[in-house]
C-alpha cells in the first residue's frame, strides 16, 4: 500500500463514518473515524520513504501498529502538533475543517 492509497483511505472511512452517523450508529463511526487517522498517521510516515532508498528497520518496524502514540511519534508531526480547540463531537474532532485533525493530518501527507 502506498501513500495515495492511505490517503484515500483515510478519506473512505470518513465517508463510511457519515453514513453510519446518519443511522445513529456511534460505536462504528467512531471505531471507522479512528481508523480513518490511523491511516491519515501512516500516509505521514510513508512520506519519510524514499524510492531507492533502504528505509530505517525500527521506522518500518514501527510502522505496523494500530497505535495512534506511536504512529503519531514516527509520524513527523508531533512536533508540529498544535493544541486544538476542543469540539463538541468525536466526528466534529476528526473531521471540522477548521479544528479537526484529519484536515490539519492532510496538510502534513
Amino acid at each position: 500500500m502506498d501513500r495515495a492509497q492511505l490517503q484515500q483511505l483515510a478519506e473512505l472511512r470518513v465517508q463510511d463514518a457519515e453514513a453510519l452517523l446518519t443511522v445513529s450508529r456511534w460505536d462504528a463511526a467512531y471505531y471507522l473515524l479512528g481508523y480513518a487517522i490511523e491511516c491519515a498517521l501512516k500516509a505521514c510516515v510513508a512520506k519519510q520513504f524514499r524510492l531507492h532508498e533502504v528505509p530505517d528497520k525500527e521506522l518500518v518496524n514501527s510502522f505496523y501498529t494500530h497505535s495512534f502514540d506511536r504512529l503519531l511519534a514516527i509520524s513527523g508531526v508531533k512536533s508540529n502538533l498544535e493544541i486544538r480547540r476542543k469540539v463538541d463531537t468525536r466526528y466534529e474532532a476528526v473531521t471540522n475543517s477548521a479544528t479537526g485533525i484529519l484536515p490539519w493530518l492532510k496538510t502534513q501527507w
